[in-house]
């Protein structure tokens, strides 16, 4: 049920994410000449913060569902120590504070990533800092590369160990678990490899233009992807739907039973 939460959390900012990306950030790229003062403006500006913020809610949402994943198959005798109610509450906040930190101090700065021309790839700039752009985009990159390699590092262990333990001691239900993690992982590190490429290659305006449609389509459709995935593949989400469904299905079935007796 733990990862159920930790999950939740993960669908939450994936919602926002798609819901800004389809409204806001789509348009934009694909209008671009239309939207010039749009994009100038302060809701938009809002709009590029909030859409970091959720990504970065996804990225240590991933960390911790990783964390989690690896207590359970390296280490189940700590698991009820590092993820006990107490403890969750605390897990869950920090996927929600970090980011916000980070977008805060983004914001206060004033920094965004732009395509600079001189560089010919898209490069932080920070209007309102008075440090050097380059130490806050080497922090931010590190972060983007070091979570992902955190990530990494679990789930190769946690398959190393899958293979040496013997088949009978595996619980089917956490290895269907360690797998939907491992595919949403994989899923949203596309974007994530997407993006760093941006910031290393050189490439022209036109590119610039492909890439940023691209990184938008990618991260659309793994914010789709996300939940229907769960949704097909989760038990707890499918018991907790179905269990819905019938007890609404059992009031309406009732309500109509007192009606029919009522007009009699």
């Amino acid at each position: 049920m733990n990862f159920f939460w930790i999950l939740l959390q993960l669908l939450i900012a994936v919602s926002i994410l798609s819901i800004l990306n389809l409204t806001v950030n789509v348009p934009v790229t694909l209008f671009s000449l239309l939207t010039t003062e749009f994009v100038k403006s302060e809701v938009f500006v809002i709009s590029s913060y909030v859409i970091d913020f959720c990504n970065y809610a996804i990225l240590f949402a991933n960390l911790v569902i990783a964390i989690q994943r690896g207590t359970v198959f390296l280490f189940p005798q700590r698991y009820d120590l590092l993820f006990k109610t107490s403890i969750m509450v605390i897990w869950i906040s920090l996927i929600w504070a970090i980011p916000m930190i980070i977008v805060c101090f983004m914001y206060y700065n004033e920094c965004s990533y732009e395509y600079i021309t001189k560089l010919s790839h898209y490069s932080l700039r920070c209007a309102n800092s008075t440090r050097n752009p380059k130490i806050i985009s080497f922090f931010e990159i590190l972060i983007q590369i070091l979570v992902p390699l955190i990530n990494l590092t679990i789930y190769v262990l946690i398959i190393i160990k899958i293979f040496v333990a013997k088949q009978s001691n595996i619980n089917k239900k956490e290895m269907s678990v360690l797998k939907q993690a491992i595919t949403i992982f994989m899923i949203f590190q596309i974007s994530s490899t997407l993006f760093y490429m941006c910031l290393n290659i050189s490439f022209n305006l036109e590119m610039a233009f492909v890439f940023k449609r691209l990184l938008n389509a990618i991260l659309l459709i793994a914010g789709t992807a996300t939940p229907c995935y769960f949704f097909f593949t989760s038990p707890d989400i499918k018991k907790l739907f179905t269990k819905k469904v019938s007890v609404h299905s059992s009031n309406m079935f009732n309500s109509r039973r007192i009606s029919v007796r009522a007009s009699h």
